[in-house]
């Protein structure tokens, strides 16, 4: 016997759309499985269909990519975001980490120019004196 399953349109991507249809209870005839696994090929692109007829026209992108990478990157980051549990956190977290770095890099560059420096205040001379590296005057 055929049937149809109803299936539902969207505009978000999926690679690969899978469910599985379960049968039961059969009434005069026997099942060789009980289920099936069904496999649908998405309608939709890749990051979202804003770029629909030119993907179809071109899969490459070759020949309209130009001028659109900026745009295309954009609709890749909402995605990403919109279908990838805590990247944002992610984001966040590592924004941190590269201004706690670049304030290390600053804060050691400053320390490097104090003490390379003839006029240093009162309290590096005293330093200097202790560790020895600068003679008494």
């Amino acid at each position: 016997q055929e049937f149809n399953i109803p299936l539902l349109d969207d505009n978000d991507f999926g690679s690969a759309l899978q469910f599985r249809v379960g049968l039961a209870n059969p009434i005069g005839c026997t099942l060789g499985a009980t289920y099936a696994d069904v496999m649908m090929q998405d309608n939709d692109v890749f990051p979202t269909n804003r770029y629909k007829e030119r993907v179809e026209q071109d899969r490459t992108t070759e020949s309209w990519q130009a001028g659109e990478s900026w745009n295309m990157f954009k609709e890749w980051a909402k995605f990403i975001f919109r279908h990838t549990p805590g990247s944002k956190k992610v984001l966040v977290a590592d924004q941190v980490d590269n201004v706690i770095f670049i304030s290390e890099i600053v804060v050691m560059r400053l320390l490097v120019n104090v003490l390379s420096t003839d006029e240093a205040g009162p309290w590096i001379r005293f330093m200097r004196q202790m560790s020895g590296k600068e003679e008494s005057g």
